[in-house]
């Protein structure tokens, strides 16, 4: 169906020859629930909006309009109220924003402050965008990546070799080159529970596609080792996490049985966990033995 050859509802209210062109939106509270993605604001803008007033906005719609240029103003809900029957009682009536004073001033000369924050300020006066705001910084980021693309591990063609440019801290062995020949690198891979083999899954087609140069090791964790092993960090799953060059799991997965919640963390004080991103924390119970790992109250 071609819904631009639908005839308009004479009854919406922005169909109305009173409000066309209007630049100023008036709402009910929490405006916005439901519209969590950033075409809502998009479509207020382009139909011709400026701003919104509204006694509350839901969070996500509230971020969403000032990141894409649209003022959103809160103001109490008594004035929100008054300024509806306002506008339905005199046609054509107008509102003045004064952003750089923060001020909503109405017809008859009542000013109404409002917040917002220095930044989102910034950005509405100089119509700037996230993007916009990261192109400023184009000339010092070229800058920066010259030098700095030398400096980290490159992959060669073949996905065998990897090459060592000029390193930001001056390095003699510029340019070397470290054949990684036939050897591969052992991973110990951790899905756990949850939303954890889900994510697991992808990471691994990830690192399958760069070729065979990963050996994995599957392993439980989490609640997922607790129904299995009666533990949610049991040797079964040390003994590869010990021998692998590195570990890979999901930063939070949750076990239904035991309520168990995994997260990486860096452990310098255990065998277990040394030099590598294994560590269980449980959200109650006692610490894993062997592991530095404290429960979290």
């Amino acid at each position: 169906m071609d819904h631009g050859k639908r005839p308009l509802n004479p009854d919406f209210v922005l169909n109305q020859p009173r409000y066309r062109g209007a630049s100023i939106l008036l709402a009910r509270r929490n405006f916005g629930c439901g519209s969590s993605r950033e075409h809502a604001p998009w479509a207020l803008v382009q139909y011709g909006f400026r701003a919104i007033l509204a006694p509350s906005f839901a969070d996500i719609f509230y971020n969403n309009s000032l990141k894409n240029g649209l003022l959103v103003i809160v103001l109490p809900e008594l004035v929100i109220d008054r300024l509806f029957h306002e506008v339905a009682g005199f046609g054509g009536y107008r509102l003045t924003i004064d952003l750089p004073q923060q001020k909503v001033i109405e017809a008859g000369g009542d000013e109404h402050a409002f917040d917002i924050a220095p930044f989102r300020k910034y950005c509405l006066l100089n119509g700037l965008d996230d993007i916009g705001l990261t192109l400023r910084y184009r000339t010092g980021s070229g800058q920066f990546e010259t030098p700095a693309a030398g400096a980290l591990p490159v992959a060669g063609e073949d996905g065998r070799r990897l090459v060592e440019g000029p390193s930001l801290r001056g390095r003699a062995e510029a340019d070397t080159v470290t054949p990684l020949g036939d050897s591969r690198m052992k991973i110990a891979v951790l899905p756990g529970d949850g939303i954890g083999p889900e994510i697991i899954a992808e990471a691994v087609r990830v690192l399958r596609a760069l070729g065979e140069r990963f050996e994995l090791e599957f392993a439980d964790v989490g609640g997922a080792a607790y129904d299995r092993y009666g533990h949610p960090l049991p040797e079964a799953t040390l003994k590869p996490g010990r021998q692998a060059d590195a570990v890979l799991f999901v930063q939070w997965a949750t076990g239904s049985t035991t309520g168990w919640s995994a997260r990486c963390a860096r452990s310098r004080r255990s065998s277990a966990c040394a030099g590598r991103w294994v560590c269980c924390q449980p959200a109650a119970g006692d610490p894993l033995p062997g592991t530095g790992c404290r429960p979290r109250r």
